[in-house]
């Protein structure tokens, strides 16, 4: 098992799991993949990385705008390039998803219409996000 995280602490705590659970050859990437990024060779690089915190997106090798900072996430409704990602604004949901900025706003920053039609809680974690106006 070859695992990457986005700096490698998740990976500390999985692969004890799975050498807890028999997984005898684990592996992991050293200093995770961010690390990797700004040090290995990316030349075969496609996309960006999500990220578990509130940027929620970064390229991998660090530069905004940059280079290696191609979109290839689709938004979850429509189809059209999106690279934001929310977080379902229906709290019994909580899905992470990519959305277009028009499909945030139509789905309310909803994952689905079943979503949208329920009570939520929508909370703008980056400037990147829509700003739902909630008055």
């Amino acid at each position: 098992v070859l695992m990457y995280c986005t700096g490698g602490i998740r990976c500390e705590l999985f692969s004890a799991k799975l050498k807890e659970r028999g997984f005898q050859d684990v592996n992991q990437l050293e200093g995770g993949i961010i690390n990797y990024g700004l040090h290995g060779d990316i030349s075969h690089w496609k996309g960006n990385i999500y990220v578990f915190d509130d940027r929620m997106v970064v390229p991998i090798d660090g530069e905004i705008e940059g280079d290696r900072s191609e979109v290839i996430t689709k938004c979850c409704h429509c189809g059209t390039p999106a690279e934001t990602h929310y977080n379902c604004a229906n709290s019994a949901c909580n899905n992470v998803f990519p959305a277009c900025s028009s499909c945030a706003v139509k789905f309310v920053a909803c994952c689905s219409q079943e979503c949208a039609r329920s009570e939520n809680n929508y909370i703008r974690r980056n400037s990147k996000q829509v700003n739902l106006n909630r008055s």
